[in-house]
């Protein structure tokens, strides 16, 4: 899913550890963003019958827009991509036994590929795909993670002092 990562049960779960229930607002301010595109940015953009950014930018702004945005998405893409490859590679070396830079190579190959082959519509259905399986197993983590802690009172009390 995009938005979604390895990083989310490896990092953010260490950055939890640390920081405590503080660390609960970078998911809360993901929450309003998204809010926030659904409610004010879709409908405008359905209405304007385009689906990315640069259709949006390509009608309001001039190539020196264009040409901004696309260098820094790039450039921001970039580093975000090596370190969810970084982190879905760490699980995986861990749990199969494959090194790190092959499954980093492997899963950047098959990404690349139905990207290019199946464009935004493969992005999306990748994205409904993972939804569908890691929201079930969220679902149980949470319940579960609650439990042995002793519901949320217990989650709230067992967090650091900070």
């Amino acid at each position: 899913m995009s938005g979604f990562s390895a990083w989310t049960f490896a990092g953010a779960a260490g950055v939890a550890y640390r920081a405590g229930l503080a660390a609960t607002g970078l998911y809360l301010g993901n929450a309003l963003s998204f809010l926030l595109g659904v409610f004010v940015f879709a409908r405008r953009w359905r209405r304007s019958r385009i689906t990315t950014v640069m259709e949006y930018l390509s009608g309001r702004s001039n190539l020196a827009t264009h040409q901004t945005f696309s260098w820094s998405t790039i450039v921001f893409q970039l580093f975000t991509s090596a370190s969810t490859l970084y982190g879905l590679s760490l699980f995986v070396s861990s749990a199969c036994g494959f090194s790190v830079t092959w499954t980093i190579l492997s899963a950047g190959a098959i990404i690349i590929f139905y990207c290019v082959l199946g464009g935004l519509w493969a992005v999306v259905v990748t994205d409904f795909l993972q939804a569908s399986i890691l929201m079930p197993f969220c679902l149980v983590l949470v319940i579960t993670s609650l439990a042995r802690v002793g519901g949320i009172s217990g989650l709230i009390h067992s967090c650091p002092q900070r």
